[in-house]
């Protein structure tokens, strides 16, 4: 998945993590009988730009999505991307990116904390309008800044009517991923409720994996980047609270094989 790995043309995501291998702490794309398993498969650019072609994707949360969103965009315009690129415009806004070349819309917004995400889905509900994938995901955020877990717990409900609203009416055709946040690789100490704890994002997640929305429960198909994301503490991320910018190859590559067996089955 980094730079260092050697990369087949076909294949799938193997680690190659051990010290004593040419390419230690690393990922890479294997061929061979690999590929049978049930790790993701590496789909190649003529694949991807045909399935998002005319399509619009959305990416709701805070800027784990934002970093995501930009190599979404880079990559659909440039298939020579092999790599997530630093991109991040650090800014607490939306965007939106009309890829030219497949015609996809790429669509960034800034929603986070549980309420705002939830006010957009209830916007698209009246409007009856949808991407054709949305990945949500603006738990980190609230976490990390606002940080009032009893607040949060008392949101969630809202937001799983909101989904399941959508999902009844979108259905399987425009399906909802939930990335479920990376943690963060320094704990911090907060005031809730006259307590002092420390704490990690996984009690935030806990309460959304709770909530029951998520597969196989309920409608929404979940991405455990944290799980991910805590095996490789050590080297995977860049700045304590974001993984390195090589993972959004392999959340794109997720949702993109994600996406078409559901969409095509």
């Amino acid at each position: 998945m980094t730079d260092g790995c050697p990369k087949s043309k076909k294949g799938s995501l193997t680690s190659c993590n051990n010290e004593n291998t040419e390419y230690p702490r690393q990922w890479v794309w294997a061929g061979g009988d690999t590929a049978a398993s049930c790790i993701p498969r590496r789909l190649e650019y003529t694949t991807v730009s045909r399935l998002f072609r005319g399509k619009r994707i959305a990416l709701v949360g805070d800027s784990h999505l934002r970093k995501l969103y930009g190599y979404l965009g880079s990559f659909l315009e440039d298939e020579s991307i092999s790599e997530a690129p630093t991109y991040d415009k650090k800014e607490h806004k939306d965007f939106k990116w009309k890829v030219k070349k497949t015609k996809t819309s790429v669509e960034f917004y800034w929603r986070a904390n549980v309420i705002t995400a939830t006010t957009l889905l209830d916007e698209w509900l009246e409007q009856r309008t949808a991407p054709d994938l949305l990945v949500l995901d603006p738990s980190a955020h609230q976490a990390k800044w606002a940080r009032n877990f009893t607040e949060f717990k008392g949101e969630v409900p809202g937001l799983v009517e909101s989904i399941t609203k959508y999902h009844r009416m979108f259905g399987e055709g425009k399906p909802v991923f939930w990335m479920i946040s990376p943690p963060f690789k320094e704990p911090f100490t907060r005031d809730d409720e006259n307590v002092t704890w420390m704490y990690s994002l996984k009690k935030f997640n806990s309460v959304l994996i709770d909530a029951g929305f998520m597969a196989p429960e309920g409608p929404v198909y979940p991405i455990d980047l944290y799980s991910m994301a805590e095996a490789c503490m050590d080297w995977c991320y860049r700045d304590g609270t974001h993984v390195v910018p090589a993972f959004n190859t392999l959340l794109w590559q997720i949702l993109s094989g994600a996406y078409s067996h559901i969409t095509t089955t």
